[in-house]
């Protein structure tokens, strides 16, 4: 039986080769804790393979029936394979250009992923399992599918895609939870804004779902590539300002909604593509896909009144179906709402003040006082507004179409 045996005591040993290696069936490599191994070419571990240092390759890894192989950081330009069933990996380092497809059953990482440059390419959602933590050092990325297991501290995702990196980092979740996110760009067509967006970013698309069971998090989205000036979605909302936020639809939803941020770069009227998001709000996750997605909010130093100019009583979307004004921006302390037809009678009134107003409970329905659906056409709308924020009290007067 062949035997190749590299150990390290007090100083460290280097083995480079640069042809392709073919470790057949009667061969046992064993590397010590301190060594490391490079291959610049294809290196082929038929035999038995005893990793406890680390494998620096430049080329494609096939382990064969190996399933323990250790730690493994992968170099050099071009692309690259890493081969075999279920693999067992303690640290993997990518740090290269081009791609390193995974052709596994699995890899699961228990030490440290850090992907300093390059792209990891996943298909299955199992392809990837990170047990250990994931390094945010440098600009390359996981593209496609991670699973992350919380061992109670932040757990970070390392995603991107089209050449940009876009992480994710999920905090305040519950230890042992496995978290799954697909990083990939979104079609267009479902990217719907709420009226208190600008638009939707269509670069990058985060599906998230837990696992097994349910849990909070709270997200950080570190992001690049993103134009906040070209939108395929949305309208342009005339403000002092605009700023990133993070934005989620989930299953019973129909468009996006907003999640409170802060720490949000870039802002004002900033056109960079990178920036930063914390949520401050903690969003349910359970077994069904989560989207989470970036908009490009306004913002006003002080109190602004959002007021959509048509509504439907019967349409598809529950959000259309109520004609109501919506506020950014500053705390409204009462408002007074009144909706009248084209002979100037009065069909709607809603007046409340407080601290604790609750705006959901308003909104014209499309129904007239006696109950009956009210007919398509034009209505005229006085909205009278008090706010803390807002320098003196503000009324907003216009139409808005009723359609059915």
């Amino acid at each position: 039986m062949k035997k190749v045996l590299l150990l390290s005591y007090f100083i460290l040993w280097t083995l480079v080769l640069e042809a392709q290696i073919i470790f057949n069936d009667s061969t046992i490599f064993s590397l010590g804790s301190s060594a490391s191994f490079t291959s610049g070419g294809d290196a082929n571990f038929k035999g038995s393979l005893i990793n406890n240092g680390t494998i620096v390759s430049y080329q494609n890894l096939n382990f064969y029936e190996n399933r323990n192989v250790g730690s493994l950081k992968f170099v050099g330009a071009g692309d690259q394979e890493i081969i075999g069933d279920t693999l067992f990996v303690t640290d993997l380092e990518i740090n290269k250009t081009g791609n390193v497809k995974v052709l596994t059953a699995q890899v699961f990482v228990s030490g440290n992923l850090n992907v300093i440059s390059g792209v990891i390419q996943t298909d299955d959602i199992d392809d990837l399992i990170v047990t250990g933590q994931s390094s945010e050092e440098g600009d390359g990325y996981v593209e496609g599918k991670l699973v992350g297991l919380s061992s109670g501290s932040p757990v970070s995702f390392p995603m991107g895609v089209n050449g940009f990196r876009n992480s994710l980092t999920f905090s305040n979740t519950q230890a042992g939870t496995r978290l799954i996110v697909n990083c990939l760009v979104p079609d267009p067509a479902e990217l719907l804004p709420s009226d208190e967006m600008v638009g939707i970013a269509d670069e990058v698309e985060w599906q998230v779902r837990a696992a097994d069971g349910n849990t909070q998090a709270v997200v950080t989205a570190n992001f690049s590539g993103l134009d906040f000036i070209n939108f395929s979605n949305g309208e342009s909302i005339r403000a002092d300002g605009y700023a990133p936020a993070l934005v989620i639809i989930q299953k019973k939803d129909t468009i996006y909604s907003i999640l409170n941020s802060s720490e949000a770069t870039p802002d004002a009227a900033s056109t960079e593509t990178s920036g930063r998001v914390v949520s401050t709000t903690a969003i349910d996750l359970d077994t069904t896909i989560t989207r989470i997605n970036v908009a490009w909010l306004p913002f006003k130093d002080k109190a602004v009144v959002y007021i959509p100019n048509v509504f439907s009583p019967e349409g598809i979307y529950e959000e259309n179906r109520v004609f109501r004004p919506f506020f950014a921006g500053g705390e409204v302390t009462g408002v007074t709402m009144a909706v009248y037809n084209a002979y100037n009678s009065e069909v709607y009134r809603y007046s409340e003040s407080g601290a604790d107003l609750d705006l959901s409970l308003m909104g014209w329905d499309g129904k007239l006082k006696g109950g009956q659906p009210a007919e398509e056409g034009v209505y005229y709308y006085k909205i009278f507004v008090k706010s803390p924020g807002l320098e003196v009290e503000k009324e907003e007067v216009g139409t808005v179409l009723l359609v059915k």
